[in-house]
């Protein structure tokens, strides 16, 4: 801004009005261009989220299992494991995002001192989760203990693999003898294109 002191009183004054105008309408241009610029953001963000949602889709498989689940039932041999399935076969390229187990009860009613659960496939049934107590106290719903297995975010590249729990009583009990309790296991995936 000039030195406005050295200037004729009617200058001056012209000098205080165009000085904020100019800089308004500098804003207001400023701003315009701000504008401009989001909405081109937007635009390619929300191509970006349409491609990528396209190729990543997440999908899930789920398995309730109570006490008197046929598998369960089925197993009644000394620490023989009943083997379950968590939904339907895997797509190829089918990636593991996560495993949740919740609206868990303990199993009780057969005086056992070990229950685990295992979370995998036929081939490797302990890839996703290597150890759950069945027995202990739920904690936020879930399990107390929850142990990752070896490859927690496997990739099964041909189709057709069939996630299972495997859940084992120890060595002197059958889990065909429980009288109570229940868990859902949650299994999400994305199948890459």
């Amino acid at each position: 801004m000039a030195n406005l002191t050295a200037l004729p009183p009617d200058i001056v004054a012209a000098e205080m009005i165009s000085q904020p105008l100019a800089a308004a309408r500098r804003i207001d241009a400023l701003r315009e261009e701000v504008e401009v610029r989001l909405d081109a953001a937007d635009t390619a963000a929300a191509a970006a989220q349409t491609t990528g949602d396209a190729a990543l889709l997440a999908s899930k498989r789920t398995v309730t299992i109570a006490f008197n689940n046929a598998a369960l039932v089925a197993a009644n041999s000394n620490g023989t494991a009943a083997v379950v399935n968590i939904g339907a076969t895997l797509p190829a390229n089918a990636r593991i995002l996560s495993c949740d187990a919740r609206a868990f009860t303990p199993y009780s009613g057969a005086s056992m001192s070990t229950f685990s659960l295992k979370i995998g496939t036929s081939g490797d049934d302990d890839a996703i989760i290597s150890a759950a107590d069945m027995l202990a106290a739920a904690v936020d719903g879930g399990p107390s203990t929850f142990t990752r297995g070896i490859r927690p975010n496997k990739t099964f590249i041909t189709s057709g693999a069939q996630l299972i729990a495997t859940l084992t009583p120890d060595g002197s009990h059958k889990s065909s003898d429980l009288t109570s309790g229940s868990i859902i296991i949650d299994v999400w995936f994305f199948a890459a294109a």
